[in-house]
């Protein structure tokens, strides 16, 4: 998977990580990690949406400054827009 985006800064105990991703994929993308610039020690909760194709998307915090978004169909080209809280 690449060219998967790069979410704007989290810090600890604020919620300001927001912004859009295009999913980007020379195969079929089901599955794009996005990484934030700084990482969050307290939890870690996102809301996402698909723009384009307008399908459910699922959010995981995988490492400390990484969330993976999964979807149902391949996500390639589509437009994700995030909003992550660290709390």
């Amino acid at each position: 998977v690449t060219a998967c985006g790069t979410g704007a800064a989290i810090t600890s105990n604020s919620y300001q990580g927001y912004g859009s991703v295009t999913i980007g994929s020379t195969n079929p993308t089901t599955t794009c990690p996005i990484t934030f610039s700084s990482a969050c020690t307290h939890t870690l909760q996102c809301n996402l949406g698909d723009i384009t194709t307008f399908q459910p998307l699922r959010a995981v915090r995988t490492s400390t400054s990484v969330v993976t978004i999964t979807a149902q169909t391949d996500m390639h080209g589509d437009v994700v827009i995030f909003q992550c809280g660290c709390n």
